[in-house]
C-alpha cells in the first residue's frame, strides 16, 4: 500500500553442503512418500555456517546502504529460528529475538516499531520473527527490506498454508503508510555443481501462480 512496489532478491547462492530433492506436492507436482523428510532437510539447510554468514552479510549490506533504516527477518519456528538468531547475536550490535511469549519482548517490538525512535543510536536495527508470530505487526513506517532466512514447508505438502504465511510476513511491511519500495531478500542455496536444492523447489512451490493464488482465495 502507500504506492509502494515489491521487489524480489536472492542473495546467497552456495555450492557446497546442499540438500537436492526431488517429488514436492502441489498442483502438477509428484508426490513425496514421506512428506515430513522436506520439513526436516530445509531444518538441516537452515543450520549451515554459510547461511549464517550470508544473514549477516545481508543486514551488512542494507546497513552499508542506509545505516538507519531497520531490518526485519523471518524464519520457520524451530530449528531455523534457532539458527537464525545465533547468526544475528554475531553481528556485534543490537538485534531483537522476538519472543510473544515475552511480555518484555513484546513492548521491545513495540519500540522497534517507533519511527521517533529511529535516530537512537542503542536501538535494535534488525528484528527476527518467526512466520507463525508474524501478524499483527506494522513495521511499514521503519523498514522497506524484509529478509527471509529459509523457506517455509507448511502445515500442507502442496503450500497454500506456507505461501499465506510468507505473504502474510511481507504485508507487515509491504502495507498502508509504506513509502518506500519493499525488497524481499531470499536466502537460497545450489548445490556444488549448481543444482536445484531442496529449498529452491520450496521456494519455486511457495511463489507459484497457482498456490499464491489459493494464498490469497483461502
Amino acid at each position: 500500500g502507500g504506492g509502494s512496489s515489491r521487489r524480489g532478491k536472492d542473495v546467497w547462492r552456495s555450492r557446497g553442503g546442499a540438500r537436492s530433492a526431488s517429488g514436492i506436492g502441489g498442483q502438477g507436482g509428484g508426490r513425496e512418500r514421506d512428506p515430513t523428510l522436506w520439513g526436516r532437510l530445509l531444518d538441516a539447510a537452515a543450520e549451515e555456517p554459510a547461511r549464517q554468514r550470508a544473514l549477516r552479510a545481508v543486514a551488512d549490506e542494507i546497513h552499508s546502504r542506509e545505516d538507519r533504516t531497520k531490518v526485519v527477518v523471518f524464519a520457520p519456528e524451530g530449528a531455523a529460528f534457532d539458527a537464525a538468531a545465533a547468526a544475528l547475536r554475531g553481528l556485534g550490535r543490537p538485534v531483537l529475538i522476538g519472543d510473544p511469549s515475552d511480555p518484555g519482548s513484546t513492548d521491545a517490538i513495540d519500540r522497534f516499531s517507533r519511527p521517533d525512535l529511529r535516530d537512537d543510536a542503542g536501538a535494535a536495527r534488525v528484528l527476527l520473527m518467526s512466520f507463525d508470530h508474524s501478524s499483527a505487526l506494522n513495521l511499514q513506517h521503519v523498514s522497506h527490506d524484509v529478509v527471509f532466512y529459509s523457506p517455509l514447508w507448511g502445515d500442507d505438502q502442496n503450500g497454500v498454508h506456507a505461501a499465506a504465511n510468507e505473504q502474510q510476513a511481507i504485508g507487515r511491511v509491504m502495507r498502508i503508510g509504506q513509502r518506500r519500495d519493499v525488497t524481499l531478500h531470499r536466502i537460497v542455496a545450489e548445490g556444488p555443481a549448481g543444482q536445484r536444492t531442496v529449498e529452491a523447489h520450496v521456494v519455486e512451490r511457495n511463489t507459484s501462480e497457482w498456490v499464491t493464488r489459493q494464498a490469497v482465495i483461502n
